[in-house]
């Protein structure tokens, strides 16, 4: 178990003595914090969070803004501070070296970029890459330990038969919601998204998505509560699976959520038989900024 207050005195030297809530202040590192310290750390939660910026999180995101690591260094280093081994199964090694094979490979690149709309920073913020010996685009699913728990192997190129568009890796199919980051605290506005590349799409254009690791299909009951007071949008494809699986998910959540929308993205059907928010800004040209309209309107 993380000792909090030897945690954050190892960080921060001099930190003092906790409060009688187990609260010990800090200057923030997130922003120019130079006199007075303006963030605080709770020792029994391992919580922080900034009082004069938006900062806040858990001791990993805070140890790897300290230090200047990546998130998942940080979560390897405290799980090493504590004697256990990082929560995977799947070896970090092998996500970067497919994410290596797709910065080198400028066709790859080009092609997520037309066909889906991704370009190459969104692609290096998700260690996104190219199994070359499948020919898939390579998409590793982290948990909230930043874990890699499964990597989603998508057809980007249109080589495979249309029912293995999407697969696993093998024996790491449990259904998840990613990016977990979505749902940190703080994020009062959620975009549902249909599949994981229309959650990428979204982030990069500065809009806070999630999806979940099947599509449109399934749902964890304990999911409900991660979305408990906040505005949820659900952007779904516009085919008949989308639409119905949409409303059903608003359904589920009504009543939790601060307030639910789904949206129908204006996609001619005859044109889009499976219509979805990448179409909308890739093939129909669509800017975020439309989209944040039809959002606010809907």
């Amino acid at each position: 178990r993380l000792d909090g207050l030897e945690f954050i005195r190892q960080l921060f030297d001099g930190a003092p003595a906790p409060d009688a809530s187990g609260e010990v202040r800090f200057l923030c590192p997130f922003h120019d914090d130079r006199e007075h310290p303006s963030a605080s750390f709770n020792v029994d939660s391992k919580q922080f969070r900034c009082f004069s910026c938006p900062a806040r999180g858990t001791a990993v995101e805070l140890l790897a803004q300290v230090t200047g690591q990546p998130r998942h260094t940080a979560v390897e280093y405290l799980a090493r501070q504590l004697g256990v081994g990082a929560k995977t199964d799947i070896d970090s090694a092998l996500v970067e070296r497919w994410h290596a094979a797709l910065l080198l490979n400028g066709d790859v690149q080009r092609e997520l970029e037309k066909r889906r709309g991704i370009n190459l920073q969104s692609a290096q913020r998700w260690r996104l890459g190219w199994n070359a010996k499948e020919r898939r685009l390579t998409i590793p699913i982290r948990d909230e330990q930043e874990a890699v728990v499964n990597v989603r192997q998508y057809d980007l190129l249109k080589v495979h038969h249309e029912k293995k568009k999407f697969v696993n890796a093998r024996g790491h199919g449990q259904l998840r919601l990613w990016p977990l980051t979505a749902l940190a605290p703080g994020q009062t506005e959620v975009l549902l998204a249909e599949g994981e590349l229309k959650a990428v799409g979204l982030l990069q254009r500065g809009f806070n998505a999630v999806t979940t690791t099947g599509g449109a299909g399934g749902w964890n009951d304990s999911w409900d509560r991660l979305f408990e007071g906040r505005r949820v949008i659900i952007v779904y494809d516009t085919d008949v699976t989308g639409v119905s699986r949409s409303r059903a998910l608003a359904r589920r959540l009504y009543g939790i959520a601060a307030e639910i929308r789904v949206v129908a993205l204006p996609l001619d059907p005859a044109k889009h038989k499976h219509g979805d928010v990448l179409d909308y800004f890739t093939i129909e040209n669509y800017s975020a900024n439309a989209l944040r309209n039809l959002l606010d309107g809907t």
